[in-house]
């Protein structure tokens, strides 16, 4: 299992599933996914790479997830950073701030 979350029309969707795939009800109307990280000390997620079901998302589109309110309250608490890097340890340093 490993912590990971996509875009399914205008729904953000995170947990700790084996395939991105686990998540989508309607395959078709997925945008793309990746990985995720919190760091509990600094409040923030970190959204991060890209699925190998569905592939990679822009900013934009985080963007617009961010600001539509469509995922858990508990994440409202949070700063969100993107990063297109594969890696935790370079999306910890190459991200960007939503």
């Amino acid at each position: 299992m490993a912590k990971k979350w996509i875009i399914e029309g205008r729904d953000f969707k995170l947990g700790n599933v084996d395939f991105h795939r686990e998540f989508a009800k309607d395959k078709s109307k997925v945008i793309g996914g990746g990985y995720w990280h919190i760091d509990r000390v600094s409040n923030i997620l970190y959204l991060y790479s890209k699925s190998e079901d569905f592939g990679n998302v822009s900013l934009a589109d985080i963007i617009r997830i961010k600001h539509s309110g469509f995922y858990s309250l508990s994440l409202e608490k949070l700063e969100w950073r993107f990063s297109k890097e594969d890696s935790l340890d370079r999306a910890l340093v190459l991200n960007e701030k939503i």
